[in-house]
């Protein structure tokens, strides 16, 4: 039998191996300002190279091959320090729009709903309580009932039980005086007085 022999893998060419760590994706605007960063004053043939790629056409393949060229041209060092400064851009950006580079909140931090719950707060209310105080709009249950239990509650003026993850108003001054979005929402000069009702399951006074 022959002698069976493996061949050589051939050696990688020299811009396969300086190209590591760079796709054409990368290639854009955002490098142009990243190796702005990177690279000193003294850089000025490869300054002058930026200068002309940023006058390119964005995503243009002059541009990309300008850009090549000129990650071809950089030390180890300086790609080192550009690949850096890249993840620490990607990290920062976690948190901001495609737009504007916005943060981005938390559904918590907005309206909308959490675990199926409405947290927007419902208008100002239209309506004084009994005692014509100026009511307060809510989206969950008022501090003044933090000792009772449940998180619903019934209005004073039509007698209706609602959740106040769906909105309601209280006012700040009773303490117990409360009522729904529809209500609250009617313009009248005052409401009825019916604040000895229970709250909550427990006696609001």
């Amino acid at each position: 039998l022959a002698e069976q022999t493996t061949a050589p893998k051939p050696e990688p060419a020299a811009d396969e191996e300086e190209d590591v760590g760079l796709d054409e994706s990368d290639m854009d605007e955002e490098m142009i300002g990243a190796l702005r960063e990177i690279l000193p004053d003294s850089a000025t043939a490869l300054l002058e190279k930026l200068d002309a790629a940023e006058a390119m056409a964005a995503d243009s393949q002059q541009q990309k091959a300008l850009l090549h060229e000129i990650w071809l041209s950089l030390s180890s060092e300086q790609r080192e320090a550009f690949v850096e400064s890249d993840d620490v851009s990607d990290e920062s950006g976690d948190n901001s729009d495609a737009a504007g580079g916005k943060r981005v909140q938390p559904q918590s931090e907005r309206g909308g709903k959490v675990d199926g719950r409405s947290q927007t707060l419902p208008p100002p209310a239209k309506r004084p309580c009994s005692k014509a105080h100026a009511l307060t709009a809510v989206s969950s249950k008022p501090a003044d009932y933090k000792r009772l239990e449940g998180n619903e509650g019934n209005c004073d003026i039509c007698d209706a039980d609602y959740k106040y993850t769906v909105g309601a108003y209280h006012c700040d001054v009773c303490k117990n005086w409360d009522c729904c979005v529809r209500c609250g929402s009617t313009a009248t000069a005052t409401a009825p007085d019916k604040s000895s009702k229970n709250k909550c399951g427990g006696n609001k006074r």
